[in-house]
């Protein structure tokens, strides 16, 4: 198998993992597809975090960033924890949010890195300054999306070296 083959193979299964772990956490089915290379990451979101990741073998380190709207901020935190949009706290939307990154994060490590050992960091919240002043020193990555309703849910792995 061609490298090329490996990572179009790889690219599909990570847009199906993050498409059914969506469907777990929220209830809501939602396809999340590989976006077109572009020169600007997508914008910052209400509820956007990061996890840090290393590649143990060669220690070479990526992140995953996962910038989510409120709304559907609300629609995960609402179905994880059976409560109604009234009832849920911004406390409970980040809750969410973050645990979303945590699943998020594993199914990109265990999938476009098969096969290798890949240590996760904890998830950090990325307030629109900070996001903004890491960009250039991460450089361009993948961008996962899902639209709903207008709404886009993004998925970004950023590689270091």
């Amino acid at each position: 198998m061609s490298d090329d083959y490996d990572r179009q193979y790889a690219i599909a299964v990570v847009s199906e993992e993050l498409s059914r772990a969506w469907a777990l956490l929220s209830q809501e089915k939602r396809i999340f597809e590989l976006a077109p290379a572009q020169d600007e990451p997508p914008p910052h979101a209400e509820f956007s975090f990061m996890i840090p990741m290393t590649i143990k073998s060669d220690a070479s380190t990526f992140t995953v960033g996962v910038l989510i709207e409120r709304a559907d901020a609300c629609t995960v935190a609402c179905a994880m924890f059976g409560s109604p949009p009234d009832d849920v706290s911004q406390e409970d939307l980040a809750d969410a949010c973050s645990e979303v990154c945590n699943i998020f994060a594993s199914s990109i490590g265990d999938h476009l890195y098969y096969g290798q050992t890949v240590i996760m960091g904890l998830p950090v919240v990325l307030n629109e300054a900070d996001y903004t002043s890491l960009l250039p020193d991460i450089g361009p990555g993948d961008t996962y999306k899902s639209q709903s309703n207008g709404q886009f849910l993004s998925v970004v792995v950023f590689r270091h070296g």
